[in-house]
């Protein structure tokens, strides 16, 4: 039999526990008391129910020190802990329960459609672009796409391979190198075709509760996050990203508290820290924001967009130059992309580097004149120069054009100094309503 949950696979005929196709290293004891748990999923399996499976022949004294450390193990393997459980949940003095969503298969679908082979080079192709995208720098982005593509040629039945796909488009809308009307509908129509292979693929009902997000479809997205939760609830990725739509409707202790659960299920994940900064940042959490972020930095030295949000929360704290120093290390490591063009200009202006941010808002007017560019990122350099009319005014501009970013202005800190005029008030209105 094979056991499909979240991003495991449990094969009991072969005794192995497998992540994203990766074998994990689980001993016999371990595996069993998985594998009784998951026969019973949703049900309380008792201690002694677990002692007559596995300990027949010990003694009581043996098996209590013994099952103790065979689920301790157990929640190791899986990233799951007792506290905040998310597949085994501890039930006082009676047993355990498995909380996780489960799929019982005969033999693995990749298996069954595609050579061995043929579909460990598809997985290959699909890993590497998944590693590639989260870098979030043009150049990785395109990289990743052609893997993904390279894995859609190889195995059209497998649906991650489509999540990837989308999660391009998205990016690639999010950092400002394509329009949102040319990006979003190639995403919904990658994740409508994973979704007629897997609906129950909890990655890809992430990725369309993230296309509803930047859609401004608020119901869908919180939909669809909560199925993606119910699908994987140990997965990352789908807890940072959550993190950051509770933020934008102002929910931000939630926030940091999805925020948080992505960070003890993937540490070193740049991108998970990365929510956590930027969420303390929305919730004027500040000095959380710069500690928090700090240490992320330490973390992956060459991931620049941490940096952004430790420089905005060292704006509000006071310390100007501070901000401008990490604003210069981030545009360096990153990149001139559009939208992060905008965050430079405003860490320019609002530090007291004027002649640097007017030098920026010539340049990314230029841009804007030749073809499409993110009109958020030219209001946030006006709003740090003070020239609140001219803001306003490409707030308006971005509304029209439906930027997936725009939304945040109802909770930035940045915004403060517009929210008594009653033309943010009505750009807020055009958004939509964030309080889902």
């Amino acid at each position: 039999m094979v056991i499909e949950f979240g991003p495991f696979v449990a094969d009991t005929n072969r005794r192995e526990l497998l992540k994203y196709g990766k074998r994990l290293r689980l001993r016999a004891q371990p595996f069993d008391i998985l594998v009784a748990l998951i026969e019973r999923a949703g049900e309380i399996v008792t201690r002694e129910e677990l002692r007559r499976r596995l300990w027949s022949d010990r003694t009581f004294v043996e098996f209590e020190i013994g099952l103790n450390s065979a689920v301790s193990r157990l929640r190791d393997v899986l990233g799951d802990t007792p506290r905040t459980p998310c597949l085994i949940e501890t039930v006082p003095k009676q047993g355990y329960r498995f909380v996780g969503s489960v799929s019982l298969k005969v033999k693995r679908e990749i298996e069954a459609t595609l050579p061995h082979q043929q579909s460990s080079e598809a997985h290959q192709a699909y890993l590497k672009g998944h590693h590639l995208i989260k870098r979030h720098t043009p150049p990785n982005a395109q990289r990743g796409l052609e893997y993904f593509s390279e894995a859609i040629r190889l195995d059209r039945n497998d649906a991650l391979n489509y999540h990837g796909a989308a999660l391009y488009y998205l990016l690639a809308t999010l950092m400002g190198e394509l329009p949102p009307w040319q990006a979003l509908p190639q995403a919904e129509d990658f994740i409508s075709r994973g979704m007629q292979l897997k609906e129950d693929s909890a990655m890809l009902q992430n990725t369309l509760a993230m296309l509803h997000m930047y859609q401004w479809r608020w119901k869908e997205a919180e939909s669809a996050f909560h199925r993606a939760i119910m699908l994987e609830p140990a997965n990352p990725h789908v807890r940072m990203m959550y993190s950051n739509f509770c933020s934008w409707c102002g929910r931000h202790d939630d926030a940091l508290r999805q925020a948080q659960m992505g960070i003890d299920l993937d540490l070193l994940d740049p991108m998970t820290n990365f929510h956590f900064v930027k969420n303390a940042y929305y919730a004027r959490r500040y000095q959380q924001a710069v500690e928090r972020g700090r240490a992320a930095i330490e973390l992956t030295r060459d991931f620049p967009y941490t940096r952004w949000y430790v420089s905005w929360s060292l704006i509000e704290l006071g310390n100007k130059e501070g901000a401008w120093s990490l604003a210069n290390e981030a545009r360096a490591l990153g990149g001139r992309q559009p939208t992060t063009e905008g965050h430079f200009g405003y860490v320019a202006g609002a530090s007291g580097h004027e002649t640097e941010a007017r030098e920026v808002l010539r340049e990314l007017e230029a841009r804007s004149e030749r073809g499409y560019f993110p009109a958020l990122a030219i209001a946030w350099t006006h709003l740090a120069l003070g020239q609140t009319e001219a803001c306003l005014a490409r707030l308006r501009q971005a509304v029209l054009q439906k930027e997936p970013y725009l939304p945040s202005i109802a909770v930035s800190p940045a915004c403060d100094p517009l929210r008594a005029r009653s033309e943010f008030t009505e750009i807020i209105r055009q958004i939509g309503s964030v309080s889902v």
